[in-house]
């Protein structure tokens, strides 16, 4: 009976390997920088492969596991490695560069991308631009290529049935996609979970709130102390500075997820103010030099006084 049993479960544990993991679909492209060996069900990857030299060859790969376990894979052109000219500086493909108030820049396939987008369209030519004040809180920015972001569509619509189809989709991914990174960091840096909400989207920008909920309804009433602002700074900033990092450091992760990999350029930014003070300093501690005095003066009368008798 015992041995029975053993060969039923062998058996179904070698039909397991040679069918995928249930609910998964297997990758077997040891070649690409992602390491990707299942796709869960439902999703998609986008794969690089990584050549002799340590580049990334030109192009990359979606791969999609469809339901029953199918996978289905369609190659993702290169954008052209176009160079970005100004008055006076060439910057090639991919080149950082800065400009003030942008939150960071890249050139990407002949167009300048900056975290931040730019203010200096509401202005007239005669006009000098005046940057923005801050934005109260705590914001991600994000930045990506419509190039980019038109040849990934294209081959997701060729391997899944999920693809948006409306702005509104698109930014709801968006903000679901980035909900999920800042909740995987606070469940396992202690801290409390921050809600990830659409500030605005123009353009090649998407500017994202992190926030706690416990505030809301202050938050409404815009009756929210320094200390509330000051603790969502405490528990949110640091998520939402580690996908940042993320991006500009072309993490393989950021990379190889379908939606973050549009995104070329990111900053984080909080606005909020000082921390609260603390406790009063210990009045003791601050006249400890002028209380030795006394009792060092003390001691030496008493010894004068001993001798004196």
């Amino acid at each position: 009976m015992a041995r029975s049993c053993c060969g039923a479960l062998l058996a179904m544990c070698l039909s397991l390997l040679q069918c995928g993991v249930a609910g998964y679909c297997s990758l077997d492209k040891p070649g690409y920088t992602a390491r990707v060996k299942y796709i869960r069900e439902g999703f998609e990857k986008r794969l690089y492969v990584e050549e002799a030299s340590g580049n990334l060859a030109e192009g990359s790969e979606i791969c999609a596991c469809k339901e029953g376990g199918e996978l289905v894979c369609a190659f993702l052109e290169q954008v052209q490695s176009k160079p970005c000219n100004t008055d006076n500086i060439y910057y090639s493909h991919a080149a950082p560069f800065y400009l003030a108030h942008r939150g960071g820049c890249i050139c990407y396939s002949g167009d300048f991308i900056c975290a931040k987008e730019d203010f200096t369209k509401a202005f007239k030519r005669d006009e000098v631009p005046v940057a923005p004040p801050p934005l109260p809180g705590v914001y991600l920015f994000l930045g990506y290529s419509r190039k980019d972001f038109k040849i990934l569509m294209e081959g997701r619509q060729e391997v899944s049935d999920r693809v948006p189809e409306t702005e509104e989709e698109e930014e709801l991914e968006v903000t679901s996609t980035v909900q999920q990174a800042v909740s995987h960091y606070t469940s396992n840096n202690n801290k409390t979970d921050c809600t990830i909400s659409l500030k605005d989207q123009v353009g090649e920008n998407y500017v994202l709130a992190a926030t706690l909920d416990e505030f809301n309804d202050l938050r409404m009433k815009k009756n929210m102390s320094d200390t509330m602002k000051y603790q969502e700074k405490v528990e949110c900033y640091e998520a939402v500075l580690n996908i940042a990092d993320k991006i500009n450091s072309r993490d393989v992760d950021m990379r190889s997820h379908v939606i973050m990999s549009m995104f070329k350029v990111a900053y984080a930014e909080v606005n909020v103010p000082p921390p609260p003070p603390t406790l009063p300093p210990d009045i003791s501690s601050a006249n400890t030099p002028i209380i030795s005095f006394v009792y060092l003066l003390v001691f030496c009368l008493l010894l004068v006084f001993t001798r004196g008798r």
